[in-house]
């Protein structure tokens, strides 16, 4: 008896557990698929609250920023699924206030904002913002359905920083974003397996004292610098034999693999191709290569650093006399791809710009640009969520396309092929160590003792992902490749004591 009623007992737990697993299976399936009540409101189906922040307004068919901004706050109003209760009140009183003061100076709106972040009077001066590109990221992050306490954290990030979001887009912050848009790296592939194309018209060094007489002593880096390594894609990467080489096994950014080769011709037969320097070579060439790390603010290091003989910048390259003093205001070559340029910071100087294609739209974008004069518009489905390029300064004569495989051998040489793809500040310390004899790194390695940036204001948060891996890079990797080379004699990497 008693041996029945345990078997017995075993099979009822045994039912309970599958009822419970049926139930939790119907529960998952009605909010999925079936009607669900809210409390307080109406029944809705489950993907009718899922596209609740989608909901068409009646809207005009030509609308400016103020007039879609009116469609903003009526989803935000109309958002009743949310927890950030705080997050949505601040962004209403954002959206009012520029509603409000449409009319005003686009500089008081932008310090009444300011206030609302209780930012103190010297935070109050605001550069380089414009009312358009915060209205721009607040639709961009209401319309995605992005968490509203993220969206509230880069417009206040914004404002402190007084400047863009999109800055250092692809190597910091939004290399998250960017991870979901860009080619994925395929671990199966074995990146050294493929020669890297070699430069007929490489010049050698004559330089006594190059860092690649001291990389002979350096087993570490002999067995991995490649001295022939081609830096830049030319019209002879088209030649048949060239050409089926690089769409053999990658696509972007390490390869041609099912690119659009109209784009390619485009580029490659309308890009001249002049000395890299512009002059003859000198014998012995000095570079320093400058980054955005907090470590420079303070450091007064910008004499040294024009003294180089180039000056190789990346992405948000802040050089205005404010900044200067610490990381100089000279600019040679300035390595970019569309979501990072920001080329009207070092426009003055007119550096080679340094183009690095990682996705399909980048050919378009520069192809578009070389033969007509503008960027094409973003490949997205509704332009009404789409990022918003700005148009650079882009020429036949100041630009140059960084090869594939060039990128290829940063990544499988010097970063045992981790993370995503090399940081454009990695490409471009690279660039120099190929061209130069002697490199001194700025700014490179982010330092939890400092600001994320130079040019920021607000704190460096060491808890943020940026701080060692995201999607698209592996900061921390890099940071090591800095030390070794350091260590090695082949780079001089300035640190803060």
């Amino acid at each position: 008896m008693l041996r029945f009623l345990k078997r017995r007992s075993r099979h009822l737990r045994k039912a309970g557990a599958f009822l419970s697993m049926f139930l939790a299976t119907a529960m998952v399936i009605s909010l999925r698929d079936e009607l669900v009540t809210i409390a307080g409101g109406p029944i809705r189906s489950r993907q009718e609250i899922l596209d609740l922040r989608h909901q068409n307004a009646p809207r005009p068919s030509e609308e400016s920023a103020y007039d879609h901004l009116h469609h903003i706050a009526w989803i935000i109003s109309h958002d009743h699924f949310t927890d950030d209760h705080n997050s949505i009140e601040l962004l209403q009183n954002i959206v009012k206030q520029i509603l409000v003061n449409k009319d005003k100076p686009e500089s008081q709106t932008l310090q009444t904002i300011a206030k609302l972040f209780n930012f103190t009077d010297d935070d109050l001066h605001i550069e380089g913002v414009t009312l358009s590109e915060v209205i721009a990221l607040i639709s961009e992050g209401v319309e995605v359905g992005e968490n509203y306490d993220i969206t509230v954290d880069r417009l206040e990030r914004v404002l402190r920083e007084g400047t863009e979001y999109e800055e250092d887009v692809g190597d910091v912050i939004s290399g998250q974003f960017l991870g979901h848009i860009l080619p994925k790296v395929d671990k199966r592939w074995r990146y050294h397996d493929q020669s890297f194309a070699k430069d007929p018209n490489r010049k050698p060094s004559r330089c006594p004292s190059s860092l690649r007489h001291k990389g002979a002593s350096s087993s570490w880096f002999n067995g991995r610098f490649r001295d022939d390594v081609k830096v830049f894609a030319d019209k002879d990467d088209l030649e048949e034999e060239n050409y089926k080489k690089l769409c053999e096994r990658f696509p972007l950014p390490f390869g041609y693999k099912k690119e659009n080769k109209t784009f390619l011709e485009q580029i490659l037969n309308t890009i001249t191709t002049p000395d890299v320097f512009g002059e003859p070579r000198k014998d012995c060439i000095r570079c320093a290569v400058v980054g955005t790390g907090g470590q420079m603010k303070g450091s007064g290091k910008g004499k040294e650093i024009d003294a180089h003989d180039y000056v190789f910048r990346v992405n948000n390259a802040h050089t205005e006399e404010k900044y200067s003093d610490d990381v100089g205001n000279r600019t040679s070559f300035y390595t970019f791809y569309p979501e990072s340029q920001k080329i009207q910071l070092v426009a003055k100087a007119n550096p080679v710009r340094v183009f690095a294609p990682f996705k399909k739209w980048d050919l378009h974008y520069l192809a578009n640009k070389l033969l007509y004069g503008k960027i094409p518009p973003p490949y997205c489905k509704n332009m009404s969520k789409c990022w918003k390029p700005k148009e650079p300064d882009l020429n036949a004569t100041n630009v140059k396309m960084l090869h594939p495989d060039f990128m290829r051998y940063i990544y499988a040489n010097f970063l045992n092929a981790t993370g995503a793809r090399p940081t454009t500040g990695a490409m471009t310390a690279f660039i120099a160590i190929q061209l130069c004899d002697y490199v001194g790194l700025y700014g490179y390695g982010y330092d939890t003792r400092y600001n994320l940036h130079y040019y920021d204001k607000n704190a460096f948060n060491a808890s943020k992902p940026w701080q060692n891996f995201t999607t698209c890079h592996d900061y921390s990797n890099e940071r090591e490749m800095w030390k070794r080379l350091s260590k090695e004699g082949i780079i001089y990497w300035f640190q803060r004591e």
